[in-house]
């Protein structure tokens, strides 16, 4: 029994060494597994200036009665008008778009002195308008000089100008690379500053974009378009997570 007693000492020694052994790599194990699991999430933005490279602007002339013979005069005459002043513009047939006369019938109502209302049935006659080109300056010209068409009577009904920039789709894709950078170098210096490096990328979310006026801090969460101004930022946002090593 004695004889015995040497050797089960000698296993429980390698019992508890092989437990020693197993719980350390257990428990390095578990920490490389932790570490590989860090991540930092950091929003990348980016903003660059852009002036409009195309304008659009709608009008239409209008009149309105009950004797639609004399209606369609009115229009027509108001129409020659409006395309004389036009002819003098230098706008190619491109920049240049009318549609047909568009006749509409309507109800008119009329109240008596005694509260008795009455209807008789009439007509809306439109004549529509559209001016759009590349020179950014030209039509908007072109618009201020239109009140004199307003002096002479002509019916004229405008919407306000439309400032559009036609490389935004390259643009996107520009803001996107850059944003995208900024979020990096942001988190590169967050983790540093923690002792750690930072890793590769593991996931991103491209935020919405946000066309404002220049200048203004206006925003909006489902993003902005903006079309009143000639003079825009553009904003880029994205949302990055990256493995911390």
């Amino acid at each position: 029994m004695k004889q015995d007693f040497p050797q089960l000492l000698i296993g429980l020694l390698l019992l508890g060494i092989a437990l020693v052994v197993c719980a350390y790599i257990a428990v390095s194990g578990f920490r490389d597994i932790k570490k590989a699991d860090d991540i930092i999430t950091v929003t990348g933005s980016t903003k660059q200036a852009i002036t409009s490279d195309y304008v659009i602007w709608d009008f239409s002339i209008s009149t309105q009665g009950t004797e639609l013979q004399n209606l369609y005069t009115e229009i027509s005459t108001a129409a020659r008008t409006v395309d004389a002043f036009l002819d003098t513009q230098s706008l190619t047939p491109e920049e240049r778009i009318e549609d047909a006369i568009v006749t509409e019938p309507t109800t008119f109502y009329n109240r008596d002195e005694n509260g008795r209302e009455s209807s008789v049935k009439g007509y809306i006659l439109r004549k529509h308008y559209q001016l759009r080109s590349k020179d950014v300056k030209k039509v908007p010209a072109i618009n201020q000089a239109a009140s004199n068409l307003i002096a002479k009577g002509i019916p004229l009904e405008s919407s306000p100008l439309q400032y559009l920039y036609t490389q935004l789709p390259e643009l996107r894709i520009k803001l996107l690379e850059e944003a995208t950078k900024d979020a990096r170098e942001r988190a590169s210096i967050m983790v540093k500053s923690a002792g750690s490096d930072l890793g590769p990328m593991k996931s991103a979310r491209m935020g919405v974009f946000q066309i404002t006026p220049r200048f203004t801090t206006q925003v909006d969460d489902y993003g902005s378009f903006d079309t009143t101004s000639l003079e825009k930022d553009v904003t880029a946002v994205v949302t990055v997570s990256f493995a911390v090593q």
